[in-house]
């Protein structure tokens, strides 16, 4: 493989006797990342999977559909090193080659930016390539989804080798998250996001989960960090009342 996506999920108990509000805490996942897809699922038994992903996976309008690469991590305060990192630029190429080649079969045209550039999402910055594509007549953006997910900044690259590796080896039951969010319109508009930066409630407990892409290069430690901001971000938004 060239790269595989770890993910991990932490607990995170509420203070004794309080439950965590799913509605307090989406509230405050809005305010905090206003530019995010905010989420909310409830499985009708008490619990929701609530987030603020940064990360598109298709947006359909008409016949014209957007996504974006984001992949390489750095703390908002380390941008500048991050848009040199050879590693991370790297890691970021394989999306955008990725996303190209799984838009082929659907669209009549591919349009990817020149180089990628800073996404801010709170404490955290990414590099993010925007890409367009001008769909083939009939192409919905349901079909379109299932043909981009999981992209190599959820699982890995090549795809099959890299979700077989994690399929074997990966002790953590992922449930809803990394999955898109979004909805469909009647006439095959909509929007899905990936439902990443967030947590699972679930009365008095929560699970916040979290990723990082390992590639040649990578140092333990240094991942290990990422994932522990991303999960900070996600804790400083939970509400128990």
């Amino acid at each position: 493989m060239n790269k595989v996506v770890l993910a991990r999920a932490a607990s995170r108990p509420a203070p004794t006797g309080r439950r965590y509000d799913v509605a307090a805490t989406t509230a405050a996942l809005r305010a905090a990342y206003p530019d995010a897809w905010i989420y909310a699922i409830g499985d009708g038994a008490g619990r929701a999977f609530v987030g603020a992903s940064p990360e598109l996976l298709a947006r359909r309008d008409g016949g014209r559909l957007r996504t974006h690469a984001l992949a390489g991590t750095a703390r908002v305060d380390d941008a500048v090193a991050l848009s040199r990192s050879m590693k991370d630029r790297r890691e970021h190429a394989w999306v955008v080659d990725a996303l190209r080649a799984d838009l082929g079969p659907w669209a009549r045209a591919v349009r990817v930016a020149e180089a990628p550039r800073p996404r801010v999402a709170g404490p955290i910055v990414h590099l993010e390539t925007p890409i367009e594509a001008d769909l083939r007549p009939g192409v919905t953006l349901d079909r379109v989804a299932a043909a981009l997910h999981p992209t190599p900044a959820l699982g890995g690259h090549p795809r099959a080798a890299a979700l077989a590796w994690l399929d074997a080896h990966e002790p953590l039951e992922r449930g809803l998250y990394g999955a898109p969010v979004g909805w469909v319109a009647p006439n095959g508009d909509g929007v899905f996001a990936v439902a990443i930066r967030g947590a699972l409630l679930d009365g008095g407990r929560a699970w916040a989960f979290a990723g990082a892409g390992v590639v040649a290069g990578s140092d333990p430690a240094a991942e290990w960090r990422e994932t522990t901001w991303k999960l900070d971000a996600i804790d400083a938004c939970l509400v128990a009342r």
